[in-house]
């Protein structure tokens, strides 16, 4: 598997079709397709890509994050079904933090759906801690936990 990063302005048409297809195929609650293209637009968002030998995403980590505010935030995280359970999902999440650590970034956060017990195991093994629990975070009225780590 291949790593590599891109600012959403950067990114490819093709992929992106591909992030935007396994969003929905991979997240319970998926991004539209417009929203997905809004994201492309802006320069301050980090997508990082988890790619096979045939170039085809295998998953994507999206942040946002600008070198104006050293605070990122990870907005999605996913590997497909096909290759979960190998630990790719931790390398793209370390490589990721460790990546924005190096543009400047000193601290991440993120939202967690309350009931996912596996992310929030691999959020506190990459160093994230609980701040606190959002109820009613999600719009479907799922709970949420904020979590953070400190990059330095």
């Amino acid at each position: 598997m291949k790593l590599s990063f891109y600012s959403s302005v950067e990114i490819t048409d093709q992929y992106l079709g591909q992030v935007l297809a396994i969003d929905h195929q991979e997240f319970p609650q998926p991004w539209s397709e417009s929203d997905w293209w809004e994201i492309k637009k802006k320069n301050h968002y980090t997508i990082f890509l988890l790619t096979n030998e045939f170039d085809v995403v295998e998953g994507f980590a999206l942040f946002s994050f600008s070198s104006l505010e050293p605070v990122a935030h990870l907005l999605k995280v996913i590997v497909t079904s096909k290759v979960r359970k190998m630990g790719l999902g931790k390398k793209l999440l370390g490589a990721s933090l460790l990546e924005l650590t190096q543009r400047g970034a000193t601290r991440c956060f993120l939202e967690v759906e309350f009931k996912n017990l596996p992310a929030q195991a691999l959020y506190r093994s990459l160093g994230f801690k609980t701040l606190h629990h959002k109820r009613c975070f999600y719009s479907n009225g799922d709970d949420a936990l904020i979590m953070e780590s400190h990059l330095t």
